[in-house]
């Protein structure tokens, strides 16, 4: 894994300034190329499409060969991006990966209510 970066929609802003992570509007037109990630809720593995990769790692997509992307609900989701085209793959095991979006889920909606 090359570059991590957590997306959150929905959720009362962190107000910290990281380059990890993205805070935006749920609504956020930037966030249409991810509308079919976020509809059917199941993790994408394998080579992104660009306008995805620009928004998830801006100038550092170009050093992207595959990625993951985790939906965790409304919450938004993870990205990971691998200089390896070989690391991410359609055809890998999610199963391990929905746990850990479930997880994130769980933690970030439990953070949110306190």
């Amino acid at each position: 894994t090359d570059l991590v970066r957590v997306c959150l929609t929905g959720l009362p802003r962190l107000q910290i300034d990281e380059p990890w992570l993205i805070e935006t509007d749920p609504n956020a037109t930037a966030l249409t190329p991810f509308a079919d990630l976020r509809a059917q809720g199941e993790p994408v593995c394998g080579r992104l499409r660009a306008e995805k990769l620009e928004f998830l790692f801006g100038e550092l997509s170009d050093e992207v060969a595959s990625a993951v992307v985790l939906p965790f609900g409304a919450a938004g989701f993870l990205g990971i991006g691998s200089a390896d085209a070989n690391r991410f793959h359609p055809g890998m095991g999610t199963v391990f990966l929905r746990q850990i979006a479930e997880l994130i889920e769980t933690a970030l909606v439990a953070a949110a209510a306190r």
